[in-house]
């Protein structure tokens, strides 16, 4: 078994197909259409040695323009699937998420989802998790193996609810919308409406700067786009004392999130550590690899970032096949620990939202899995400069946890 699927990671590696991605510019309009990602791309090579799952996710988004994943969505989505699946295809999809104990890992998650609720006080970090059944396509009797739902209720406090091909795609899109405050209005279009099952995770994230940008100091500047055409944006300035990191190449400052609410309400919990941090590079960089090593060093910063706002839309089924996970997408898929019913995933969506301004960051994804049946500090020190002015990453990591909650690529301000 062992050999049989090392054989089938390498060979998923050579034939890494990655989505080609449709996103949208930055826009004063939030309600813009998203268009769907579901083009293959150009086969890439793609070396994933030693590659977290959030870095080996934006190493198969190899596109030009602005992008973004919420690995910490796609995560706990997939490890709903996991729950409910057997023997290789519950190995393939554990290795590909990078989980060693799913039984340890439900258990973190169970703890994670009562420590983000504990502090709405000063953010909102929201997560949902729901699994869903389409009794069209089980002539009314479907339902899930007692136990499979009963642990996913109890460690992901999933709702489990029941749907018709009359107003799946409704429903399912209702609950998208309601979870990420409006931000994500739907997942899924009208191609989806006979699936047989849905297992989907929704994120929403509301968090304030600590050091605030003032509005007054917003003004227009060029950014330098990914083709070298330059446009012209609005950049948000500061000068103040944030961590800061400088070597190889690269670039990166580290914006922390504010410990107080509205109602300058504190939470004092010391495990409280919510971060976004920028990267300028000469090159593409393995986000999660550099925030695990680089060491950030409170230093006097002057800023200079874009206000963004942006919408992504992808497929992930090509990405997570080139990590090895084929048997959950095959006849041979076993998913007996979720449906008595033979079945196998059709597809895996994945939409996101983020919007960077003067107060802080707005961010929301929805990670949808398609399943079909088979059969049936001092001022004295020297000012350092961050002028965001050409391509850079970011991301927006919990430090306690590690979990990145959102990695992504800003490229063009056209």
């Amino acid at each position: 078994m062992k050999n049989k699927l090392l054989l089938t990671l390498c060979l998923a590696l050579l034939m890494c197909l990655c989505s080609c991605v449709n996103t949208n510019a930055p826009s004063e309009d939030t309600n813009l259409p998203i268009q769907p990602a579901n083009n293959i791309g150009v086969p890439l090579k793609i070396e994933f040695t030693g590659a977290s799952f959030a870095d080996s996710l934006m190493l198969c988004t190899k596109a030009d323009g602005n992008r973004m994943l919420s690995p910490y969505s796609a995560k706990m989505c997939l490890a709903l699937l996991a729950n409910g699946a057997e023997g290789e295809t519950k190995e393939e999809i554990l290795n590909a998420i990078g989980i060693s104990d799913l039984d340890a890992y439900n258990d973190e998650v169970k703890a994670l989802l009562s420590r983000y609720e504990s502090y709405a006080a000063a953010l909102s970090l929201n997560t949902a998790n729901s699994l869903w059944l389409n009794q069209s396509a089980f002539s009314g009797k479907g339902k899930f193996i007692a136990d499979y739902r009963e642990k996913m209720v109890n460690f992901y406090s999933a709702d489990a609810r029941e749907v018709t091909n009359e107003n799946s795609v409704e429903e399912v899109n209702k609950w998208a919308n309601e979870k990420t405050n409006g931000k994500i209005k739907e997942i899924l279009r009208e191609e989806h409406r006979n699936f047989a099952a849905v297992l989907a995770n929704a994120v929403y994230f509301k968090a304030a700067w600590k050091t605030a940008f003032s509005e007054n100091l917003t003004a227009k500047g060029e950014f330098t786009n990914a083709d070298g055409t330059i446009s012209i944006t609005d950049f948000m300035h500061n000068t103040d004392t944030f961590g800061y990191y400088e070597n190889d190449g690269i670039k990166a400052v580290k914006l922390d999130y504010s410990r107080y609410g509205d109602n300058e309400e504190y939470v004092s919990d010391e495990k409280f550590d919510f971060s976004m941090y920028f990267i300028l590079s000469d090159g593409d960089v393995r986000v999660e690899e550099f925030l695990n090593s680089a060491e950030f060093v409170n230093s006097k910063v002057r800023l200079a970032i874009p206000k963004f706002e942006l919408e992504y839309d992808i497929s992930l089924t090509e990405i997570l096949k080139s990590l090895g996970m084929q048997k959950a997408f095959s006849d041979d898929a076993d998913l007996s620990a979720m449906l008595e019913e033979s079945a196998k995933i059709d597809d895996v969506l994945q939409k996101t939202y983020i919007k960077i301004d003067e107060n802080g960051t707005e961010a929301a994804a929805v990670t949808a899995i398609m399943i079909k049946l088979t059969s049936a500090m001092v001022d004295d020190r020297p000012i350092k400069e961050f002028i965001a002015d050409k391509p850079f990453s970011f991301a927006v990591k919990d430090n306690t946890s590690g979990e990145i909650l959102f990695v992504g690529r800003y490229e063009n301000a056209k």
